[in-house]
């Protein structure tokens, strides 16, 4: 398992799976860090439990089909980065 800063890292790259991002909230709500990091954690975090993917302790109780993941401004983006020409 990653280090929750590499996680975070990776998230911010945009280089998680879907399953790793929730995996990654489930860490940051368990540990209790997500109220440490900027608001955009804890938003994102109340958007999955929201949507039923985490409870309010950080348990994952599904993984999401990835056409239905909360939209995010930080570190996730559902558009693919386009190629110059």
């Amino acid at each position: 398992m990653e280090s929750i800063a590499n996680q975070i890292i990776l998230f911010e790259k945009n280089q998680l799976s879907e399953n790793g991002v929730i995996d990654l909230f489930s860490n940051l709500i368990k540990s209790k860090l997500v109220n440490r990091l900027q608001g955009s954690y804890k938003r994102h975090a109340n958007d999955y439990i929201n949507a039923g993917y985490l409870n309010e302790d950080g348990e994952i109780l599904n993984y999401p089909d990835t056409s239905q993941l909360p939209n995010s401004s930080v570190g996730r983006t559902t558009e693919k980065p386009h190629a110059c020409s």
